[in-house]
């Protein structure tokens, strides 16, 4: 940056007020404006007021100085990120309408088929962590919530095998799925993967998978 001749720096200026006194300075430069200050520190306060910061001093022709100001940059950058935050914060938001599940669910591998009969469409399945089942008639009871306007159809897993699959569960109904596993354990881990269709069963929205501990009894 180029300085002209009759400008110094902050910290000569300052030097020259140590040295000078307060009052050596009689000027305020902003805009390229000079207005008329009474001292150094009234200079510094104005520029506090104005959200600006000295940046250097101008030697003007009766032998005092004036103080010359430039905006905070900070002061234009924090707006700018305050709205950025925002419209990412509008962005999640919006993702999380068509990804959203209930908190006592773990969807592991959730996925989202954005289409218009369900954008911004909220679907609530119930969160199941373990259950007991008959060892000789093995099955397990399986809903879809009233609140829906969606059918379910559930796909039950063991070790990447499907072993058991329910029909289209329409809100407020609920299925009993036979499970078939090959390896009978005293307690076993299954996948139940439930997928949303509407309710003519034209459009697949979403699915997720939980697992789910069985024991049999």
């Amino acid at each position: 940056m180029c300085i002209r001749a009759s400008e110094i720096s902050k910290k000569s200026l300052e030097s020259i007020v140590k040295v000078s006194g307060d009052k050596i300075v009689t000027g305020y430069v902003r805009f390229k404006r000079i207005k008329s200050i009474d001292g150094y520190k009234k200079a510094c306060e104005r520029a506090r007021n104005h959200l600006s910061v000295v940046c250097g001093g101008r030697k003007l022709e009766n032998g005092t100085y004036a103080v010359k100001v430039r905006y905070r940059v900070i002061i234009f950058v924090i707006p700018l990120l305050i709205g950025f935050v925002f419209l990412l914060i509008g962005s999640c938001s919006y993702q999380g309408k068509e990804r959203e599940f209930p908190s006592y669910i773990d969807p592991e591998i959730p996925t989202v088929k954005v289409v218009e009969d369900y954008e911004g469409r909220y679907i609530s399945v119930p969160g199941i962590k373990a259950v007991c089942v008959d060892k000789e008639a093995p099955f397990i009871w399986l809903t879809n919530p009233a609140t829906n306007d969606c059918t379910i159809l559930y796909q039950v897993y063991f070790q990447e095998e499907l072993i058991g699959e329910s029909g289209y569960i329409f809100p407020g109904q609920n299925e009993s799925v036979s499970i078939k596993i090959p390896d009978q354990k005293e307690v076993s881990e299954i996948i139940v993967v439930a997928k949303g269709y509407s309710l003519n069963k034209k459009v697949e929205y979403n699915s997720l998978r939980q697992k789910v501990e069985v024991t049999y009894v």
